[in-house]
């Protein structure tokens, strides 16, 4: 006799594809962290309209069309310091769908203050939004003067001096469009709920700060869902069905959510809540005559948006940004999670105006919510995301 089958004993990994809709192979370091994953196969049926004889419908036609949708809550795990890329980094880079930046054996040779900056020994390399890790602090490149020396978005304040040596850091930048991945979804015991995603385009991106763990809420489409218990030969690319890489029980280290620091316009503040979202505007090709599944796919005009709230109060810099929404004066965003090497996740927005905030005096203190404010940029710049 059969008995049920516990939700904790799930696993999940996630690849770039090289091929829309064909499925990349998974390894064990694709793992990811993650709460739940949920999938929805609608069935696209056509309703016959003719005539019974009775109230008895007829048998729907076997040949039908399916649109499959996920929502996907993971987590920001920890991972090496000397290597920042994981399976995190693949969803991210992903949804964003633009190059991979990677730093790594920087040595400063001098620091500026006013405006916080490093000058470097030898040419750097480095991008407007790269991530710089020194010990467990995380900065952003804001502007690049020449090729030895960069303007921070704000200050290192841990001993960075002449000599230090930068950590290594993986900085992911927005691209014309978002790229496609695989998503293993895997049981204990298997075999009848396995399954795998191939196909899959992010469209929405959620990261909200939190106390309990930082982590990001990804929503989009997928081209072909595969089952272990009804797999047929040449679906998604694949002759049989994967079978999941060598698990790895061992538990990971994630970044703590009351744990990091938040800068706008160079300035650290104390939020209550942030909230962080992009929307790529993704479509699948799929509504066409003659298609059963979607050939390809096309993302619209890329919207990305914060929202926040703080304390009100007699602060300079809170007063000051409230003069800054009124004025529609132009800042930028730079967040820090965690606060240890290999537990650090990053977001950069150069460029957005903080609309009017809405001021709530029904508590004991007076609350600023600022509404989402759009961010913008010229080509693929509105954001960049780091681990380290």
């Amino acid at each position: 006799m059969g008995c049920y089958i516990n939700s904790t004993n799930e696993r999940l990994y996630g690849a770039l594809e090289t091929e829309f809709g064909t499925a990349a192979s998974l390894t064990t370091q694709d793992r990811l962290s993650f709460r739940s994953l949920k999938l929805k196969e609608e069935t696209i049926r056509a309703a016959r309209r003719d005539k019974t004889g009775s109230r008895t419908r007829f048998a729907p036609h076997p040949e039908v069309r399916t649109e499959n949708t996920f929502d996907l809550l993971c987590y920001f795990p920890g991972r090496d310091p000397g290597n920042p890329v994981d399976a995190m980094t693949n969803l991210v880079e992903s949804a964003l769908g633009g190059e991979r930046k990677t730093v790594s054996g920087l040595v400063v040779s001098a620091t500026s203050a006013t405006p916080p900056g490093l000058t470097f020994a030898s040419p750097h390399g480095l991008s407007i939004g790269q991530g710089l890790r020194f010990g467990g602090q995380l900065r952003f490149v804001k502007a690049v003067p020449n090729a030895l020396s960069v303007l921070l978005s704000a200050p290192f304040d841990n001993g960075v001096q002449s000599g230090s040596a930068l950590g290594v850091s993986a900085t992911l930048y927005p691209g014309e469009k978002p790229r496609t991945i695989t998503l293993g979804n895997y049981w204990t015991p298997g075999a009848g709920l396995d399954r795998v995603l191939a196909g899959s385009v992010i469209d929405e991106v959620e990261i909200s700060l939190n106390s309990d763990f930082h982590g990001a809420r990804f929503r989009g489409i997928t081209r072909e869902v595969v089952s272990a218990s009804s797999f047929m030969a040449g679906s998604t690319g694949l002759n049989q069905f994967p079978a999941e890489p060598i698990a790895n029980y061992q538990s990971t280290l994630l970044v703590p959510g009351h744990i990091g620091r938040i800068f706008l316009g160079g300035v650290e503040f104390y939020l209550l809540s942030l909230s962080l979202r992009l929307k790529n505007g993704v479509d699948a090709r799929a509504r066409e005559f003659g298609l059963n599944v979607a050939p390809c796919y096309s993302a619209d005009v890329r919207e990305v948006s914060v929202q926040f709230g703080l304390y009100a109060s007699t602060k300079e810099a809170v007063a000051g940004l409230h003069s800054m929404a009124r004025q529609r004066e132009e800042t930028d965003l730079s967040i820090q999670l965690g606060n240890r090497a290999g537990q650090l996740a990053g977001i950069h927005i150069p460029r957005f105006i903080p609309e009017i905030p809405e001021i709530a005096d029904a508590e004991s203190r007076v609350v600023m919510s600022y509404p989402a404010s759009l961010a913008y940029g010229v080509v693929n710049d509105e954001l960049s995301i780091a681990f380290a």
